[in-house]
């Protein structure tokens, strides 16, 4: 499911701006990137002070440049916006407090328009009764948005693990090769040294068969490999319907009519 997430500024601005906790900022940058396609949602100021708070923090940076997807503006801001529990009071610098105010804005308006939306603050700055959700409220009307606390690695790698498919692969491999009298399909873009082409595949699979409302989706995925110029298939491993682990392989052309209609049309295939 694709979200608009937006990370509290303070914990972001706390975390990326003291070494001891560089480690905790890197982790989030890392999973915010394993959430694509969602949506991360930055102020504009906030890309500039960073950027002057961190200046020689290469691996700040690095992770930060990962994560903007959108840009807050400043003219975003609902007036009497409020949020439960209040993460807006409690700063004391007026233009963070500003830029947290337009950030909320945006996350409630596209709440108000059925978008899912995730909010990512430090365990210091939650302060609630042990709920896991935040409220904007607007003109006594509320709007609901998942809550994360994304200084706990243990909460962060169970998000990871709910949001993303899991590649693992155990017959397919780069090559064809002949098993009990039968041709193993290759996937082309598979090494085993290195994943990452094919786990980003099988992710670009996973939200394009959703986003279409496939019938076949969670259990066959497909999508377009550029590299191997084929369609790339990707099955659940076993009956779980909990299971987020896949395995691929590239279709031979004379199945390419299995994929989706839409999917074939968006690559002109």
């Amino acid at each position: 499911m694709k979200y608009l997430i937006m990370v509290d500024l303070p914990s972001l601005m706390d975390m990326a701006t003291k070494p001891y906790k560089e480690l905790e900022f890197v982790r989030l940058c890392d999973t915010l990137n394993k959430l694509y396609p969602s949506v991360i949602a930055v102020h504009e100021g906030m890309v500039n002070r960073l950027f002057a708070a961190c200046a020689s923090r290469w691996n700040v940076l690095s992770g930060f440049m990962k994560i903007g997807n959108i840009s807050v503006k400043s003219d975003m801001d609902i007036d009497g916006l409020t949020s439960s529990p209040d993460v807006i009071e409690n700063i004391d610098e007026e233009d963070l407090k500003s830029m947290e105010q337009c950030s909320l804005s945006l996350l409630h308006q596209e709440a108000v328009q059925s978008v899912p939306t995730m909010f990512f603050v430090a365990s210091d700055r939650w302060v609630s009764d042990g709920t896991k959700v935040l409220l904007t409220i607007v003109n006594y009307i509320p709007q609901a948005h998942e809550c994360w606390i994304c200084d706990h690695q243990g909460q962060m790698s169970d998000l990871v693990a709910r949001h993303t498919p899991i590649l693992d692969q155990h017959k397919h491999g780069k090559e064809a090769y002949v098993l009990k009298d039968k041709v193993v399909s290759p996937f082309s873009t598979y090494y085993k040294v290195s994943k990452e082409a094919a786990e980003k595949l099988l992710i670009t699979a996973y939200y394009e068969s959703e986003e279409i409302e496939d019938e076949l989706f969670p259990h066959y995925l497909y999508t377009w490999d550029s590299y191997a110029r084929t369609f790339v298939e990707f099955r659940r491993n076993g009956p779980d319907d909990n299971t987020q682990q896949y395995h691929g392989f590239d279709l031979p052309k004379s199945e390419w009519r299995k994929v989706p209609q839409k999917i074939r049309e968006k690559y002109h295939q």
